[in-house]
């Protein structure tokens, strides 16, 4: 989640619904001056809107009406209740503050995330480890600068609502979001020599996976793997190993079922850092999403040498079917080649992970872009 689109009163569910089919992250439904009655009746309407396009819902203070239309959390305002209170009823907790103070206080009494105003951003989002969004006469204009001083996401009324052509409006605030998504072509290696060939082959990220203890020798090749990624701009993930991943101020890590559970190594690597979570089948996707995961690494999709499975592929159907329900990026792994990418890419993932010693770089890329134009 880093858009959010705060309502403002004028009830416009046609407004709400072209947003949300421009991928707005998140909806806050927040209308003050309404009866509850009201307010339930359009909250019902609304939650049908937010399941289709798959946008998270957030009720504005009220966790009767946010547990009635079966919201997907509630936000609460700064002198309003403790996020404890609403964590007893397992919804998603947001809250505004105005302060560092109030922003800690949010933070230790479990809220998921704070939006704030008045306050330095710079000051907060670097004592914060839950995700700060801004707020307050937010542009896309200025959310480049935002993101510098820490915000993980931004919220907004007017320059959302306010405008004679919102699906436009929303896709230029997602537009500064899109550079962090994991996407194309992912090689999973541990050479040196094969790091550098498949970057100047085209290779859009690399994961660095060694099984067993990390050596000094298997360190040092991982350090220079990720200096390559540096210099030629794309991210570079430790499988399995946070700590490390930290160490080598990767780009983030990707994590298996049995490794660190996700919302752990949030707190290890916090939000300005990428997590991949790896899947098998929609609910675990769902999981890895709600826990936090930046991007899905779904598989195996074909019958594959490389990793003993002990279940049979899951198909293109499966793609499919997951990319519908999750709004994270998917990256489809598990006996992918040049004869068949093209089909992994027209069945909706937003990109493939190869196993080095498997791969035809060249070609590979050049077929999944062909596969996307």
């Amino acid at each position: 989640m880093r858009t959010m689109l705060i309502t403002d009163g004028s009830f416009d569910l046609q407004k709400l619904e072209i947003a949300c089919k421009a991928g707005i992250d998140a909806i806050q439904l927040r209308e003050k001056e309404t009866s509850t009655r009201t307010l339930l009746a359009f909250g019902h309407k609304l939650r049908q809107i937010t399941w289709e396009y798959g946008t998270l819902l957030l009720v504005n203070e009220q966790i009767d009406i946010a547990l009635a239309i079966k919201a997907d959390g509630v936000h609460l305002p700064e002198k309003s209740l403790s996020p404890q209170v609403a964590k007893k009823f397992h919804l998603k907790t947001g809250m505004s503050v105005h302060s560092l103070e109030s922003a800690l206080l949010a933070q230790e009494e479990g809220a998921d995330y704070v939006i704030l105003s008045s306050t330095p951003l710079n000051d907060v989002a670097q004592r914060l480890k839950i995700p700060v969004y801004a707020v307050g006469e937010v542009t896309s204009e200025k959310i480049p600068g935002l993101l510098k001083e820490g915000a993980y996401g931004v919220a907004a009324i007017s320059a959302l609502l306010h405008t004679s052509d919102v699906a436009t409006s929303v896709a230029a605030f997602k537009a500064h979001f899109t550079k962090s998504r994991v996407q194309g072509l992912l090689v999973i290696l541990t050479s040196v020599e094969l790091a550098k060939r498949v970057i100047d082959e085209g290779a859009d990220a690399i994961q660095f996976r060694h099984k067993g203890c990390y050596t000094r020798e298997n360190f040092h090749a991982a350090e220079q793997i990720a200096e390559l990624c540096k210099k030629a701009s794309i991210p570079f993930f430790i499988n399995d190993r946070v700590d490390l991943a930290l160490a080598l101020n990767a780009s983030g890590a990707h994590l298996g079922q049995t490794d660190l559970p996700l919302r752990d190594a949030r707190k290890i690597l916090g939000y300005h850092k990428l997590i991949g979570g790896t899947a098998s089948s929609l609910e675990e996707a769902l999981a890895a999403e709600s826990c936090g995961a930046d991007y899905l690494g779904f598989g195996h999709i074909f019958p594959t040498q490389s990793k003993q499975k002990d279940y049979p592929p899951i198909g293109l159907e499966a793609i499919s079917k997951v990319k519908k329900q999750i709004q994270i990026p998917l990256i489809a792994i598990g006996g992918i080649n040049e004869d068949n990418v093209q089909s992994v890419i027209r069945a909706g993932a937003d990109g493939v992970a190869i196993i080095s010693s498997a791969i035809k770089t060249k070609e590979i890329k050049k077929r999944l872009i062909d596969a996307r134009s």
